[in-house]
């Protein structure tokens, strides 16, 4: 068994092949998340609309943003969830039109912000620039508690861009649930970071809890920014409802602690590293060849 790095490119159409796995590892990835249940509240069968809605998202992002980057780790010997099996080939150490054969077991997307903006991610920029308009949400997705959530999550990256200046953003590190534990996102995340050293560059990401120490070995720590924790009362939004702000609060009284049915993202940065000098952010991101790991 072979885990292979590959950077994504929009010159390479096979690449965009990839993304269906990378949309179906983000949102079961999510699923593991009490938040992401609550948000996501339907049945099985409303999943693939969501799916639908995460690789739609995907493919505008690789296709447009020129300075996001998707790097996924690839297990070679896994079936190719990408290529037909009339195309297939019979060595894990051949390659598909320049990629790894293999199946993709995590992805991480990232994005190189310059100083002063705009955001390079064009859904945070959106809703930097309107932030009274809703999320429009889909059949079983709790919309009121998208926008509870967004909201204070793109304020802060609106204040990193302050703070900050260049930097680079960790939109989302993903394994899937059935490969974790294999050192796939560790390869991921000193990746993403080697970039950022490169540069010369702070990263920042967003972390659950359990995320925090895992990102912490990497040298990520809790930002000290008012709003750097974004709360979220799940017991408010149970069931696709909004039980309203009055209930929030009387619920805060009484758990002063946010012990009981809370949840909390916590804003994480990165100082920039000595081993880059420039501070800047390139006019876009680059791509390389496949690694072997």
């Amino acid at each position: 068994m072979t885990l292979h790095l590959y950077t994504l490119s929009p010159e390479r159409v096979t690449d965009f092949k990839l993304l269906p796995a990378v949309a179906r590892i983000h949102f079961a990835a999510w699923m593991t998340i009490e938040l992401m249940q609550t948000a996501y509240y339907g049945p099985e069968s409303s999943h693939p609309v969501i799916t639908q809605k995460y690789l739609d998202r995907h493919t505008h992002s690789l296709q447009n943003e020129r300075q996001c980057r998707f790097v996924v780790v690839v297990d070679d010997e896994l079936k190719d969830e990408a290529t037909p099996k009339h195309k297939e080939r019979s060595t894990g150490t051949e390659q598909v039109s320049g990629r790894p054969r293999g199946r993709v077991i995590a992805a991480i997307k990232y994005y190189l912000v310059p100083a002063g903006g705009p955001h390079p991610d064009t859904g945070t920029q959106e809703v930097i620039d309107n932030p009274d308009q809703s999320v429009h949400g889909l059949t079983y997705e709790n919309e009121a508690l998208g926008n509870a959530f967004v909201g204070p999550m793109v304020a802060a990256r609106k204040h990193a861009m302050k703070t900050l200046g260049a930097h680079m953003v960790i939109d989302f590190l993903y394994t899937d649930p059935a490969h974790q534990r294999r050192g796939a996102g560790g390869m991921l995340m000193r990746h993403a970071c080697r970039e950022a050293d490169d540069l010369g560059l702070p990263t920042m990401l967003e972390a659950s809890p359990a995320g925090m120490s895992v990102y912490g070995a990497f040298g990520f720590r809790k930002a000290e920014w008012p709003g750097a924790e974004i709360w979220i009362d799940l017991k408010r939004w149970d069931n696709g409802g909004d039980k309203g702000q009055e209930f929030e609060d009387e619920r805060l009284e009484a758990d002063p602690g946010r012990k009981n049915g809370w949840y909390v993202q916590i804003v994480m940065v990165r100082p920039a590293q000595a081993t880059g000098n420039s501070g800047k952010v390139p006019v876009e991101a680059g791509y390389q060849d496949a690694i072997v790991v």
